[in-house]
Order: C-alpha cells, then sequence, then structure tokens
C-alpha cells in the first residue's frame, strides 16, 4: 500500500471513529459544572454541519483522484489527529487531569491543521473550498471556545474553582482570551472564512446564555462578546478586501 494510500485511510478512520464516540458519549453524567461562559444550548447545533462537513471531507480525501492532492497531503495526519482526539473528551471526564491534556493536544491539533490550509501553488477548486476549508475552519472554529469552556469544567472537576465574587471578572477574561484568539488567528491565517463565522457565532450564544445569569456576569460577558465578534468581524473584513501580501486571503471566502 502507497504512503498516499494509508495516509488516506488514516484520515478515514480516525474522523470515523472520533464522530462515532462523540455521537454516543455520555453527555447526562460527569461534570455538572456550568462556566458562566458557555454557549447557550442552541448555538450546539454547529456540531450538525461540523460532523457532515468532517465526513464530506474525509470521503473527499480518500478518492483515489485525491491520493496525490498537495493540500490534502498537508493536512491529512494533523486533521485526523484533531477529529480522533475530540472525540476522547467525553471518555475522561472522570480523569480532569487527562481530560485537560487530551484538551490542550485536540486544539494543538486543531490548529496545526488550520495553520497548513495555506496556498500550495495549485488551482484553487471549488471542492477545496467546500469540501475541505469549509469544514476545516467550522471544526477548529469551534473548538476554539469549546476548549475554553471544557477547560474550566475539567478544572472545576479537579476542585480548582474561583470565589463566587471573581465569576464576573474570569468571564469577561474568558470571552477576551476566545476573542482574541480567534480575531489574530483570522487575522494571520485567512484560510477559511468558516472560522471567524464560527467562534463569532459561539460568542454571540455565549452573550445570550449570560443574559439568564445575575446582571453583573450578564453584563460584563454580553459586553465583552459584543466587542470580540466586532474585531473577529472587522479582522476578517480587513484582511478580506486588502490580502496585505497574501493571496491566502482569497481562499474560503467567496472570491
Amino acid at each position: 500500500m502507497s504512503r498516499d494510500r494509508t495516509r488516506q485511510l488514516t484520515v478515514l478512520v480516525c474522523i470515523l471513529v472520533g464522530t462515532a464516540s462523540r455521537l454516543i458519549g455520555d453527555y447526562e453524567g460527569g461534570n455538572s459544572f456550568v462556566p458562566s461562559f458557555t454557549p447557550a444550548t442552541y448555538a450546539f447545533v454547529v456540531w450538525a454541519p461540523i460532523y457532515l462537513g468532517s465526513l464530506a471531507y474525509a470521503i473527499y480525501q480518500a478518492r483515489a483522484a485525491s491520493a496525490t492532492d498537495p493540500l490534502l497531503r498537508r493536512i491529512g495526519y494533523p486533521s485526523a489527529s484533531a477529529y480522533l482526539l475530540a472525540g476522547t473528551w467525553i471518555r475522561a471526564e472522570d480523569l480532569p487531569v487527562v481530560q485537560l491534556v487530551l484538551i490542550g493536544t485536540t486544539m494543538a491539533a486543531a490548529a496545526w491543521t488550520f495553520g497548513r490550509l495555506g496556498p500550495v501553488g495549485t488551482a484553487e477548486t471549488r471542492a477545496h473550498r467546500f469540501l475541505v476549508r469549509l469544514p476545516i475552519g467550522l471544526f477548529p472554529g469551534w473548538i476554539t471556545l469549546a476548549t475554553v469552556v471544557a477547560t474550566s469544567q475539567a478544572l472545576s472537576a479537579a476542585g480548582v474553582r474561583p470565589p463566587a465574587e471573581l465569576d464576573p471578572g474570569l468571564s469577561v477574561g474568558l470571552v477576551v482570551i476566545a476573542g482574541l484568539i480567534a480575531a489574530s488567528v483570522t487575522w494571520r491565517l485567512p484560510y477559511a472564512a468558516a472560522y471567524p463565522a464560527t467562534t463569532a457565532w459561539g460568542l454571540v450564544a455565549a452573550a445570550v446564555h449570560a443574559a439568564s445569569l445575575q446582571p453583573a456576569v450578564a453584563a460584563g460577558v454580553a459586553v465583552a462578546a459584543g466587542v470580540a465578534v466586532m474585531v473577529i468581524v472587522a479582522a476578517g473584513v480587513v484582511r478580506f478586501r486588502s490580502g496585505l501580501g497574501s493571496e491566502a486571503v482569497t481562499y474560503g471566502w467567496g472570491r
């Protein structure tokens, strides 16, 4: 079996296993702590396009015709590890230290994958845009927020929970951190519009969730989320319209 075929099958299997693990996970048990910085329940519908997109990507890259695609070669193993690791979080809820390691490793793998979506010197096709850049953008976009929330839950399970009076400030701080990460990635790695769109979706949902909390938390999170979304959108729009010396800005943005 060729190296390309081995990579293709590895990606396909890892995505199928990771997706199945998340779908059949026990979300009723484990840590019940819900951080103030948490997207409203409706926002988690984003997993539907993430799952569908990952499966479309897995099937597309597994075709014989895609074996030597330079972009797929570049992101193959990083994407396989990211999707597989994302399915392990739910399996380690009773082991918070292990879960923290898995969360950090997943975020690193997702960032590694997204960072390799740059131009490869070949013609960009619609298949690249919709079957590669779109799903690969959706996944790390949501994982950016999920990492912050899941880390808070894992620390709580490990007995590390801040005093209640510090909650408003910490919640705002988490929103700022997530927003800065998303804006920085959007500016420096403009490889898929799906990334900023997904993070903005989650931040707006976090503001909606905050509205049901105590006023001090609600106001702080809402304002911080609003500012973060505006910064992310501004970074994307300016980067897209100017190019700033990189043709990569055209990829995945509809141009």
